[in-house]
């Protein structure tokens, strides 16, 4: 049985990125603006899994979608101006403004965090119903890695990068006890449920305990000795 909730929601920080980890796993961009406007920076995992998406040349795995640079006008870009709010523009930006997603990947993977007048822009690309500043010809357009059918939303909903922040919560205070982990996990999607309750929409069934240990051994968070 499910325990009832006894721990404290989690900080508006983690939330925000949970949302854009959805709206990323739902092709929605104007969610992902909306993301991240409420995320004071993007650092770790996050940061990475941005960078990973973006980059053309990358093994994008189970992900439905990536990010594509899509220009906006006809012809050569236009020159964009050496500051962006405040301060220098920064390479990620430079290479974001000239359209080339694989430099602006690599420039994004050699930093620790984007906030500030950057994440503000990051935000701005999503959306399709903000202005750019001048010098900026291409928007983040989120474009599917897959053809036909397009998958259902549960299984959008269900992506690696959701599920690694919901193992990762449930091992933290108790890394080698599989069993509570997985009550743990349980535990966890039984309060979305109740907060997706709360806002009117209709909550997810809760996976077996089969199914949650083979997405803990898939994802690797189970060792050599949890796995007998």
């Amino acid at each position: 049985m499910v325990e009832e909730e006894s721990s404290p929601p989690d900080p508006p920080e983690a939330q925000a990125i949970d949302s854009l980890f959805l709206a990323v796993a739902d092709g929605d961009g104007g969610g992902a603006a909306a993301a991240l406007r409420r995320v004071g920076k993007l650092s770790g995992f996050p940061l990475s899994f941005l960078a990973d998406i973006l980059d053309p040349a990358a093994v994008h795995g189970s992900e439905p979608w990536r990010v594509r640079l899509k220009k906006l006008t006809k012809g050569r870009p236009r020159r964009l101006k050496p500051k962006l709010a405040t301060g220098t523009i920064s390479p990620f930006v430079h290479y974001l403004s000239t359209g080339d997603a694989k430099k602006a990947a690599q420039a994004l993977r050699s930093r620790k965090k984007v906030s500030g007048s950057e994440l503000a822009l990051l935000a701005d690309l999503f959306d399709q119903n903000v202005g750019l500043p001048e010098g900026i010809s291409f928007r983040l357009e989120l474009a599917s890695n897959r053809s036909g059918r397009p998958v259902n939303k549960l299984e959008r909903s269900v992506s690696d990068f959701y599920w690694k922040r919901i193992y990762a919560a449930a091992f933290k205070e108790n890394p080698e006890n599989l069993n509570e982990a997985i009550q743990e996990v349980l535990v966890i999607l039984e309060k979305r449920n109740k907060k997706s309750l709360a806002m009117g929409k209709k909550p997810k069934p809760l996976p077996s305990y089969s199914t949650i240990r083979n997405g803990l051994k898939r994802l690797g968070f189970l060792s050599l000795k949890m796995q007998k």
